[in-house]
């Protein structure tokens, strides 16, 4: 059994919406900043849509794990692992991120120590084939596992791809220990 605590990080919008055509559909700089903080220093893990989604990769100051199913997959700058189970096991880290998609954070949420999720409270559009969707990291208690509600802090911050102020919040949810 694995020592290294896992989380599982992830924006959501107020109706579930993660992702838009392969990109996130809000661009907060609070948002950035505290995933940032977060992961920092730990290993972030990741499917291969959210790594080829990135602007930047690897993410600097964390060593990055990319789960995929494709065989011979490279991910320059970053390993390889077919499971997130095996990344947590190939991570040098104590501290893991899984930082999306749907799949992982599923996969994921049943060993996540803990969950860090943003709730960007705006109903975005959901058009069949080209949204991401995860309800389930608004309530993880709707999920049947043990997770509690340890910390909230809320903010309204501004949308720069719409110049909207809209309200953000911060969760962090521990799993029960019995």
């Amino acid at each position: 059994m694995s020592t290294k605590e896992v989380s599982v990080i992830g924006a959501v919008s107020h109706n579930g919406v993660y992702g838009h055509e392969g990109r996130i559909p809000w661009d907060i700089p609070e948002d950035l900043a505290h995933f940032k903080r977060c992961t920092e220093g730990g290993t972030v893990v990741m499917g291969r849509g959210t790594w080829e989604s990135l602007k930047v990769r690897p993410l600097p100051n964390r060593e990055n794990i990319v789960v995929t199913n494709t065989p011979n997959y490279l991910a320059l700058g970053a390993w390889v692992a077919s499971s997130v189970a095996q990344a947590v096991e190939m991570s040098s880290r104590d501290k893991v991120f899984v930082v999306g998609g749907i799949d992982m954070w599923m996969e994921a949420i049943h060993i996540a120590t803990e969950l860090l999720i943003t709730v960007v409270h705006k109903t975005y559009p959901v058009i069949p084939g080209a949204t991401r969707l995860a309800p389930e990291l608004l309530d993880p208690k709707k999920t049947s596992l043990p997770f509690e509600c340890c910390g909230v802090s809320d903010a309204f911050m501004c949308d720069r791809i719409t110049g909207d102020m809209v309200k953000v919040v911060f969760l962090k949810w521990k799993r029960k220990v019995w």
